[in-house]
């Protein structure tokens, strides 16, 4: 993996914690409709709708494969004014998806849905597919969360409605590997490398983003680097690439602080829930549609992730995988 980010500069985590944004953005949180993937327990989007519910969210609603894990999320919070709405939803499976998704826009025909965390993810996984036939990490992380957005848009124009704000969270990790068009399961597994593939799927969400400002009149999206911190997300690593990573210590127990080998440095919970929540909400970005986000202010990013006919392309590859998977 190091070789993948040799000409990459890490920079120290930076940026204001969840609780921060929200408490100077309160007006954008107070009684709003948030839709948040990815809120399992110790994860970031758990830390995000921590201080959604602490800024008087009217309404969240949590997507997750199990109600079980849903709710440990939800009992983890204690006892809140914020309605939470478990929703079921398999990123694994894009009917699961779909139908995840018809169901919030159902159940939100009273009020409009604002924003939209997509934050749910996979890393470095062996070579696997969805239940799709897709390369995991392309799948789960990029996908999934295409399947949401579109069903929610089409709610929102249906129903005469603002679009909600989107915000797609990517990694430092898309260095390793851009979209490949056509050959997004590398040659069904043959040239299947799990960085990689990560890369892909987090590049996929810099540039949906970027689709997404370009083509939809009125959606403002965004993708963000939350940074390093540990989390359930490193769980398909062995302990001898832990070690090697700088992840873990010689004795293999995983770390929360310190750098790792390639030089980025470990954030907090509380850290990236602000950078996930500053992309989310904050009204200064609207000028910057479509930008990624890290450290608090807007990045430039690789130019082969800003081609203007890579992101069509993914766009459309996306409808048909979509379309093949619904038929």
């Amino acid at each position: 993996m190091a070789e993948l980010f040799d000409n990459v500069k890490f920079e120290k985590p930076s940026g204001e914690f969840g609780d921060e944004v929200v408490a100077r953005l309160s007006d954008r949180v107070r009684a709003k409709t948030f839709v948040v993937t990815g809120a399992s327990p110790d994860s970031l989007a758990l830390a995000a709708v921590h201080s959604l519910v602490k800024g008087g969210a009217g309404r969240i609603f949590l997507l997750g494969r199990s109600h079980g894990k849903i709710q440990a999320a939800i009992d983890s919070l204690g006892k809140v004014d914020t309605e939470l709405v478990p929703i079921i939803a398999d990123l694994d499976s894009i009917k699961s998806v779909q139908q995840g998704s018809e169901e919030i826009a159902a159940k939100s025909q009273d009020s409009a849905i604002d924003y939209v965390l997509a934050s749910a993810g996979i890393m470095a996984t062996p070579w696997q597919l969805t239940q799709d036939g897709i390369e995991s990490q392309f799948g789960v992380c990029h996908v999934a969360h295409f399947v949401l957005t579109k069903v929610l848009l089409q709610a929102a124009q249906k129903a005469h409605r603002t679009a909600p704000r989107f915000s797609y969270v990517s990694s430092t990790g898309y260095h390793g590997g851009n979209f490949r068009g056509d050959d997004y399961n590398f040659k069904q597994g043959a040239e299947y490398h799990p960085w990689v593939a990560y890369g892909q799927a987090k590049s996929a969400n810099i540039i949906l983003a970027r689709e997404l400002a370009r083509q939809k009149a009125g959606v403002l999206a965004y993708s963000v680097d939350p940074g390093m911190v540990k989390t359930r997300l490193a769980r398909s690593l062995s302990k001898e690439t832990m070690i090697a990573f700088g992840f873990a210590d010689e004795n293999g127990v995983p770390k929360s602080t310190g750098t790792s080998t390639f030089g980025l440095e470990f954030s907090t919970h509380e850290r990236a829930a602000g950078q996930m929540l500053y992309s989310l909400l904050d009204p200064s970005l609207e000028a910057q549609n479509g930008a990624f986000i890290s450290n608090g202010r807007v990045l430039a990013v690789d130019a082969a992730q800003t081609e203007e006919g890579l992101s069509q392309k993914l766009w459309q590859v996306s409808e048909d995988i979509v379309s093949r998977a619904l038929q």
